[in-house]
């Protein structure tokens, strides 16, 4: 009787070291995808910086009106606006 009961006692054992051991490497999982994240968020906050900026260039004119209007009245420009 003492023998069987020090089987399961040992069967727990080994169950519970088990049990510990995937913890660990969920843990480990978990910690990793936290840094992964923590990436993934730095990238996507650079990249709506950038997203920004452009847009902020593309609101601002390069030319004026006027700069426009002469440019297409040249006729040293074809229509494609290249110098001929």
């Amino acid at each position: 009787m003492l023998n069987e009961q020090q089987r399961e006692v040992n069967a727990l054992r080994l169950t519970i070291r088990e049990i510990c051991k995937e913890l660990e490497e969920v843990r480990d999982e978990r910690d990793q995808l936290k840094e992964e994240l923590g990436a993934v968020r730095l990238t996507l906050e650079a990249i709506k910086q950038d997203v920004d900026l452009q847009a902020d260039i593309l609101r601002q004119p390069v030319l004026s009106q006027s700069e426009i209007n002469a440019l297409l009245s040249d006729k040293t420009y074809n229509d494609r606006g290249f110098l001929e």
